[in-house]
């Protein structure tokens, strides 16, 4: 392994030393208060070993097979417990120590770089023709798809497909943007991350299976594979579709028809408790006939509360607006879903509540967020909405828009 990969080696090396060294800096600098007095001299240079390790594991994660990982981590945690077991209690400097390891790993990996876990496309096409498909051409898709890479492939009999892969860099980004919400925002209705990549895409597949189900028009799931020998990386290959992403669509050819249209979909799956989750324009096509198409189910819900049933309307009506304004884009909402649903989710058309793109499209728009709550409020023949409270900090709204 050093021969092979000389570069992973001196990383590992560095945070470990780095580890170390600020480990015992810090365990120098705490008071004798934070530690356990007689037994600092055993103590502290465990606690630098655990940095060290766990540093070093930081940055050779990427190398290890799933199950090295597996066996390495909990060989470290045995160790830890047999320790704290000792000490009878729960030091502090653990997790100072803890800590400080997987900040020095990570700060090194970003320091020299991390290895492309992306799959090529000899690997997209080996995976595909091993359930029975016949790529002849692969093209990465210039598009859209958040939490994925892209492709289109063509197949030999002249069908297009469009393949997301994921990789462990997408799952463990997911895994920090669920942290991130559940940290600094409540109520809405995030599940833990999936255990892995494998049942990430499985979720998804099923999620458009039971659209697809119900009437839904989305594109025909063709096949889920991982990609290579182990579980690192994981493809989804759907129909590809003719058309365009609404956010891409001129506003001219975004028609009271095509409104209703969007509307009508959204209606078919809530009426079966299924949410989308990520309502946002580049997630609903408009392909070359004029039909309406759903796509990307990676994040959605099957049996849904209402609370997310009643953010996919908020975040539809709010994104829709940015292409129509804001009378058009309420007065289409309210003709499908009624007007009930549209005052029942008002709760929910809030900054935090909204997608990144939706919220970032806002900002640009001046006055539009503004203006879409005057027509929901007229709508509702209400003065005054009240919000859901989703932020665990107390900030004021208008730092979010």
């Amino acid at each position: 392994v050093v021969r092979q990969r000389p570069m992973r080696t001196v990383m590992l090396f560095v945070a470990a030393i780095v580890a170390v060294v600020v480990t015992m800096w810090v365990y120098g600098w705490l008071p004798r208060g934070a530690t356990y007095g007689s037994l600092d001299q055993i103590v502290a240079p465990f606690y630098a070993y655990v940095s060290g390790v766990v540093a070093g594991l930081t940055v050779a994660n990427s190398a290890l097979s799933h199950r090295q990982r597996r066996m390495a981590w909990t060989a470290l945690w045995v160790g830890v417990l047999m320790r704290v077991a000792i000490v009878s209690g729960l030091p502090i400097d653990l997790a100072i120590a803890l800590g400080i390891g997987w900040a020095s790993g990570s700060l090194v990996r970003f320091a020299f770089g991390t290895p492309n876990h992306s799959p090529t496309g000899c690997q997209i096409v080996d995976s595909l023709r091993a359930v029975g498909l016949d790529p002849v051409r692969v093209k990465a898709a210039g598009v859209d798809a958040r939490g994925s890479k892209p492709y289109f492939v063509e197949l030999g009999n002249g069908e297009r497909l469009f393949v997301k892969t994921l990789s462990k860099d997408e799952r463990s980004a997911d895994i920090l943007f669920r942290m991130y919400r559940t940290l600094f925002l409540k109520n809405i209705g995030d599940e833990p991350a999936f255990s892995s990549l494998r049942r990430a895409v499985e979720h998804e597949a099923l999620a458009a299976m039971v659209a697809a189900s119900i009437g839904v028009r989305t594109p025909a799931i063709r096949a889920g594979r991982k990609i290579g020998d182990e579980d690192y990386s994981m493809l989804l290959a759907q129909d590809a579709i003719a058309g365009r992403s609404l956010d891409s669509v001129p506003r001219t050819e975004m028609t009271d028809d095509v409104l209703r249209a969007v509307w009508s979909e959204v209606t078919k799956m809530h009426a079966r408790y299924l949410a989308h989750r990520d309502l946002r324009l580049a997630n609903v096509f408009l392909d070359d006939r004029g039909d309406v198409w759903m796509i990307d189910f990676g994040f959605s819900e099957v049996s849904a509360d209402q609370v997310l049933l009643d953010t996919d309307v908020a975040e539809l009506v709010m994104s829709t607006a940015l292409k129509v304004g804001a009378a058009r884009a309420v007065a289409a909402a309210t003709d499908v879903v009624g007007t009930d649903a549209v005052c029942r989710s008002a709760r929910r058309m809030q900054p935090l509540a909204l997608s990144g793109a939706t919220r970032s499209g806002l900002k640009e728009s001046e006055g539009l967020y503004d203006e879409v709550l005057d027509e929901v409020r007229e709508s509702c023949g209400v003065d005054e909405i009240r919000f859901d409270r989703i932020s665990r900090l107390s900030l004021s709204m208008s730092l979010w828009r």
